[in-house]
């Protein structure tokens, strides 16, 4: 992420971090101890929300602010998406290769009628976060006083928190999630207003200390997130202990160096999203056929190495991926923005010719 011209190294660290702890989880949902495991749940997709509204800029209106957000998070989705379809297509019907799961052709439409597809699950987040952002951009319009606004958000939080498993919020739109999460974009968004961003030495180091305390607090107190399947807390410690996470977390991490494979891994971290799946199956796969699973000390053992030979992987797929696919991996536009009607110029340009007409 870039403020003017300086990237913020940092931002690149959370984000690597947060990718790296969902690798981990899908390799296997029990791989963290339990309370470590609700501590990271707590705020992991939060924290994204929460980096998407830290970022969040108007542009040049409405329509100038959905073509770039439709190239940024959608076209990542809908290439994924069938990038994972055709190469389980292909490896199921070309090759005979099951581990990576059943196949029917109907899962080119689970995206349409589900909120839960088997072969990428992951992907559900874009969708999600695509639509907070268009979402945020209305009742910004709509709302131009502050006090209002984060009002309404509030209501509409507490609507789809406590209607979601009604049909208008329980669809494959993922419309209660987009309530659900405004609360911890909107925290993004204001620490940004607040001029958090830059580092400041002198109370950036804070975040070293501030951490440990809210370590422990989460460890006892935390509880479960999981937007997708609709697993969330009672209202006030959905975003009490998560927002205290993501603060926590962005001021400890300001203290941060570039470390090159979680700060790389983090810059791409839209290309471990979309393709960590498949590489999950097929290091699991890899690592079952040469026996080396058997010669495990454990089976947590064995998931931690399919973890390491997935971020190897990573390194070698992400420079694969942004040099080929550039327009679909949101490191270039695919959709460009309509060159706009200069009048002035035109009206000079009619100027000059009638100039030079009368002149002949």
């Amino acid at each position: 992420m870039e403020t003017g011209k300086q990237r913020l190294v940092y931002v690149d660290f959370m984000k690597g971090m947060c990718i790296l702890f969902i690798v981990a989880f899908h390799i296997n949902n029990s791989i963290y101890p339990h309370r470590v495991d609700l501590m990271l749940q707590s705020f992991r997709i939060p924290l994204y929300y929460f980096l998407s509204g830290v970022f969040f800029k108007q542009y040049d209106g409405y329509l100038d602010f959905a073509r770039r957000k439709f190239n940024n998070i959608i076209v990542p989705y809908i290439f994924f998406m069938l990038l994972t379809c055709v190469v389980h297509c292909v490896a199921w019907y070309a090759f005979d290769v099951r581990w990576m799961g059943d196949w029917t052709w109907k899962s080119f439409l689970d995206p349409f009628c589900t909120r839960y597809y088997h072969y990428n699950t992951p992907l559900w987040f874009l969708i999600s976060l695509f639509e907070v952002n268009m979402v945020y951009y209305l009742l910004l319009k709509m709302c131009p006083k502050r006090s209002g606004r984060y009002a309404l958000i509030v209501l509409l939080a507490f609507v789809a928190l406590y209607f979601r498993k009604r049909p208008i919020f329980c669809n494959p739109a993922f419309l209660d999630t987009v309530f659900i999460a405004m609360p911890f974009f909107v925290l993004g968004n204001e620490v940004k207003k607040l001029g958090a961003l830059p580092k400041n030495v002198r109370y950036d180091r804070w975040g070293l200390l501030v951490i440990v305390p809210v370590m422990v607090i989460l460890y006892f107190f935390a509880r479960k997130i999981n937007l997708l399947v609709q697993n969330e807390p009672p209202f006030y410690k959905l975003y009490i202990f998560p927002f205290m996470a993501v603060l926590a977390f962005f001021w400890f991490s300001k203290n941060m160096p570039r470390v090159p494979v979680i700060t790389y891994i983090g810059r791409y971290s839209i290309v471990v999203l979309g393709t960590h799946i498949m590489l999950i199956k097929l290091m699991r796969h890899i690592l079952e056929a040469t026996t080396i699973t058997q010669h495990m000390p454990s089976a947590a053992a064995n998931d931690w190495a399919i973890f390491a030979c997935v971020v190897a992987a990573e390194m070698v797929v992400i420079p694969v991926m942004i040099r080929l696919f550039p327009k679909f991996t949101a490191q270039s536009e695919l959709i460009k923005p309509l060159a706009k009607f200069d009048s002035k110029r035109l009206l000079s340009k009619l100027k000059i010719y009638r100039q030079s007409e009368r002149t002949k």
